[in-house]
């Protein structure tokens, strides 16, 4: 039996192996989702199924995905949220320029990641946009 690899296992949109993936080696996959060259699904699916196990050593790499606003904000949004427990977030989260981020979903997304930071006015910038 051949070698599953990460484009086997999300070899096209929506036939992604989400459980072959959560047992992929978590370097690889935080490589995968940080390759701008990689299809954004693909990298999102990588993204995704790193929760829980992020290498320490390729977080700064996949902040820096975050913080691109010139990537895709599919794949923003699923390292937002696999990241949102990051404290050294929180500044980038709460500057002013993320209010101006108009990338489709990132507006709730990072409301969401301040949240889990704890950052209360969060809830008052939520509060003021309901």
């Amino acid at each position: 039996m051949a070698a599953k690899t990460i484009k086997k296992l999300s070899p096209e949109p929506g036939r992604t192996d989400t459980a072959g993936l959560r047992t992929f080696d978590a370097d690889a996959l935080a490589r995968c989702a940080a390759d701008a060259a990689q299809p954004w699904w693909r990298r999102r699916a990588c993204a995704e199924a790193l929760a829980g196990r992020v290498p320490e050593r390729r977080v700064a790499r996949l902040i820096a995905c975050v913080q691109d606003t010139g990537d895709v904000s599919e794949v923003r949004i699923a390292l937002l949220g696999l990241l949102a427990d990051r404290p050294e977030l929180l500044p980038w989260l709460r500057h002013e320029d993320r209010q101006r981020d108009g990338a489709y979903g990132m507006a709730g997304a990072v409301l969401g990641a301040r949240g889990a930071l704890g950052d209360l006015t969060a809830a008052c910038l939520f509060l003021s946009h309901a």
